[in-house]
């Protein structure tokens, strides 16, 4: 018994010298009974049956599917990009400025919730960040709930023919305008008397052009977005602080990247299930024109609901586990903030100072500002790049974006963060790592440059048929629109049966009209033969290399980002390791996130050709120069890519003499912690032999 006795005191010595409670049993026993905060449940509720789930896989387990939802909610406005601004009539510029709204959310808490990531319980913190961002979601379908023409867009269409004679002196004209009238109603306009409209005039329900309830929809997508903003701003300070507290320094890349590498899932999801809702039609209901159809309205708001139920219901499990998975330590109580209120911010200020005066920390930083701001312009209007670029719809676009290029991403993610857990990576060589990658992605995405098609070729636009194609012999150039006054009556691209794009059904001259056919086109280049709703699918075959590219891209350039994330948390000191990361995260957003989206929607305005109008009010984009798209949108991304490589190799020079890492920080007190494990162990035999010698 003195043995026994001899041994215990050893083991609570050992542990008070770590600052742990005194005990004798084991470090399971204790974390199961002794301490509340390590335990599953709720209040008094804390049942034995729910402690197996008191563990790191676990809970990285439920929240990943956590993750997953908001990932996929996260990323499902950027799917539905086109097709808002079909719907509402908004220009590039103002959905960017849409997406930037859950950026500027998140700038306005990202700070203060990373800051206080120690004091806080944070699965529970998670529990209530999930569920508030499934109700942004919810409230961005709301712009559809209350759009009070929403079933005014159950289109037909109205021939409205002019002089069908095929007199050689008399002009042919086919559809002066299309009108888009709604069932069981006589027309389809909303009167409208103001400074935008003469008395008298009134508002077509032409799709892209915005009417007197734009304002609104823009202010419900808007608030929803911010609602998601402000439940981003805790998950990755949190996440990664609860797993690096919880676990070995070298399992937390591990854990980190699976999270990161589900999450990213998130997006090819998004896209994907986008597209399937795009071949929906808005109002759920059938409707006499096809996807491809300039008319068509996907059903966006049904993903927002969805996703919105499914992000609120994953995340009540997270409320239930421990506030921490190991015993509280001495080191635990100095790395919390000290003080309360005003002055615990003071301390906030003292610890963005200290980080600003890293410059590793500066470098690394800049740096994935830059690729941020790269990849959240280009990823936010990549489906519309493709749309464009090779005359895909809505629907198409997002399925292959989701599935090649977004799956790429999720792919090299996870790629990225078994190499630097399995080969326990220093963070000198995580950033030499990062060097070598960014440079074969910038390589990559240089070649883009070469993969386009040429503008398509639209009769009434830019491309004269030849005359003598027409067999009247007077050359259908000469009698076809000259005086139907054609062109003021929109673009709606149509695609004839000889493979020729026309600007209007009124272009082709046609008269007459059946389910999504125009008929007996008399402008044609073969005489009264059909044409169908949409642009003509390109034949220049640059789609297949520019999917495998992209996927190539995609693939390495975020295998840099769980090697770049730990050379960054590594740099700075144990006690800025929470707020560096919230830090980080303000920064990636207010340089990389926020502007990303502006930038490019501007960008792409300036490459538009045609825009919907109607009655003086202008839309969105109907046609694009989409050599010029091209040009710009992978210049944007080259050039940020080579600055971006720059900055790292100066974090780098700046690394190669470092010895302070913040990994080894923890190396005397993980010995202390093992030695006292080994006299648990001492003890535990020695008990053992007293009562059975």
């Amino acid at each position: 018994m003195d043995k026994s006795r001899e041994g215990d005191q050893k083991n609570n010595n050992a542990y008070s010298s770590i600052g742990l409670k005194t005990m004798a049993t084991g470090h399971k026993e204790y974390s199961a009974m002794d301490d509340p905060d390590m335990q599953c449940g709720i209040g008094g509720c804390r049942p034995k049956c729910l402690q197996f789930f008191a563990r790191m896989p676990v809970f990285i387990g439920v929240y990943c599917f956590s993750g997953l939802s908001t990932s996929v909610l996260a990323m499902f406005v950027t799917s539905q990009i086109t097709t808002l601004e079909r719907h509402f009539g908004l220009t590039s510029s103002q959905s960017g400025f849409l997406m930037s709204c859950n950026d500027i959310g998140f700038l306005a808490m990202t700070l203060f919730v990373s800051y206080s990531a120690r004091r806080v319980h944070i699965p529970r913190a998670l529990c209530l960040s999930a569920a508030i961002y499934g109700l942004g979601g919810l409230v961005c379908a709301l712009a559809y709930v209350f759009d009070p023409y929403k079933m005014d867009r159950l289109y037909q269409t109205k021939a409205q023919t002019g002089n069908t004679s095929m007199d050689r002196h008399t002009p042919i004209c086919g559809y002066k305008e299309l009108s888009f009238v709604p069932y069981n109603v006589s027309n389809s306009t909303i009167s409208k008397n103001g400074p935008e409209c003469t008395e008298g005039q009134s508002i077509s329900l032409r799709p892209g052009v915005s009417t007197d309830y734009t304002f609104w929809a823009v202010t419900f997508i808007a608030i929803g977005m911010l609602l998601q903003g402000i439940a981003k701003s805790p998950r990755y300070p949190y996440i990664t602080t609860f797993v690096d507290d919880n676990v070995k320094k070298t399992k937390t890349a591990m854990y980190i990247g699976t999270v990161m590498g589900i999450g990213i899932f998130g997006p090819a999801i998004a896209f994907v299930s986008g597209g399937l809702f795009n071949t929906i039609y808005v109002t759920l209901h059938d409707v006499p024109i096809g996807i491809r159809d300039s008319r068509w309205i996907g059903a966006w708001w049904l993903g927002f609901v969805i996703y919105g139920v499914i992000g609120i219901a994953l995340a009540i499990p997270l409320f239930f586990f421990p506030r921490r998975m190991k015993p509280k330590t001495k080191l635990d109580e100095v790395l919390k903030p000290s003080g309360t209120g005003m002055k615990q911010y003071r301390g906030m200020v003292s610890a963005i100072l200290r980080l600003l005066r890293n410059p590793i920390y500066v470098c690394v930083v800049l740096a994935g500002n830059l690729s941020l701001l790269v990849l959240s312009g280009t990823i936010a209007y990549s489906p519309k790049y493709m749309e464009t670029q090779y005359t895909l719809p809505t629907w198409k676009a997002n399925v292959l974006l989701g599935v090649i290029q977004v799956s790429g991403a999720s792919i090299g993610t996870v790629v990225g963060g078994l190499l630097t857990s399995k080969l326990k990576l220093r963070p000198v060589t995580c950033i030499k790592l990062v060097i070598g990658l960014k440079t074969v992605a910038v390589v990559l995405s240089g070649t883009l440059y070469f993969v386009g098609c040429p503008n398509p070729n639209i009769v009434g636009y830019n491309f004269k048929l030849n005359p003598q194609i027409n067999s009247t012999g007077t050359g259908n150039d000469t009698l076809c629109g000259k005086t139907c006054d054609c062109m003021s009556n929109g673009y709606f691209p149509v695609c004839g049966s000889d493979n020729i794009n026309y600007y209007s059904p009124c272009v082709a001259g046609c008269t007459r009209e059946q389910n999504q056919t125009f008929g007996n086109c008399l402008c044609t280049s073969s005489q009264n033969s059909n044409v169908e709703a949409g642009l003509c699918e390109p034949d220049c075959g640059m789609l297949i290399p520019y999917l495998v590219l992209s996927f190539a891209g995609s693939l390495i350039e975020t295998m840099t980002i769980m090697p770049a994330f730990i050379f960054q948390i590594r740099s700075v000191s144990e006690k800025d390791k929470a707020f560096a990361i919230g830090m980080a995260s303000f920064f990636n957003t207010l340089i990389g996130w926020l502007p990303g989206p502006v930038i490019m929607g501007q960008l792409i305005d300036t490459v538009c050709e045609v825009w919907n109008t109607s009655c003086d009010r202008n839309g969105s984009c109907a046609l694009y120069d989409i050599v010029n798209f091209r040009f710009r949108f992978i210049t944007f991304r080259f050039s940020m890519g080579v600055l971006s490589i720059l900055i790292v190799l100066l974090a780098y020079f700046k690394s190669r003499n470092k010895t302070d890492w913040s990994t080894e920080e923890r190396t005397d007190m993980n010995q202390n912690h093992q030695e006292g494990e080994k006299l648990m162990t001492e003890s535990k035999q020695a008990r053992r032999e007293c009562i059975d010698p």
